[in-house]
């Protein structure tokens, strides 16, 4: 049976996540600051006892951020924005092997899928995220682990 994941503790394994791999210090927010602009979206499934989805949503100079942070790069620098949609992806990967360990325990067997990265306007976002956290600057990053239902993840 899963451990119930709770919004506290899913934001402690976010912003341990962004500390340990890019440096980037937040907090829980609620309620959360809005959106300016358009949004990055980073999902992907996993499977174990039971299945579900993992989904960052951010802004992409957030996730610029994040790239040069990844990349050891300056913010500016033209490569890091072509590749602020591949780390907001790779963030929630990292996510998602924290998540997994959660929910799950170190023995069972899980899946983690690959993950998919969709810009959206702000106005757009889905709601029902699990938590919110804030960076030192005042960017919004919205974490969202969503229970599945039948088919393969």
């Amino acid at each position: 049976m899963p451990a119930e994941l709770t919004p506290d503790r899913l934001a402690e394994l976010a912003a341990g996540t962004l500390e340990e791999a890019a440096f980037v210090f937040t907090e829980r927010a609620d309620p959360p600051p809005p959106f300016p602009g358009s949004v990055l979206e980073a999902r992907l499934q996993y499977d174990g006892p039971s299945r579900g989805e993992i989904a960052l949503r951010a802004t992409p100079e957030f996730a610029a951020g994040l790239a040069a942070n990844l990349l050891g790069s300056e913010p500016g620098d033209p490569e890091t924005a072509r590749r602020s949609a591949d780390a907001l992806g790779e963030i929630v990967n990292m996510l998602a092997g924290a998540v997994v360990l959660e929910l799950f325990g170190p023995v069972a067997q899980t899946r983690i899928g690959v993950p998919s990265v969709r810009e959206c306007p702000g106005a757009a976002v889905p709601g029902g995220c699990l938590t919110h956290l804030t960076t030192e600057e005042g960017e919004r990053l919205d974490v969202c682990v969503r229970p599945r239902s039948g088919g393969p993840p």
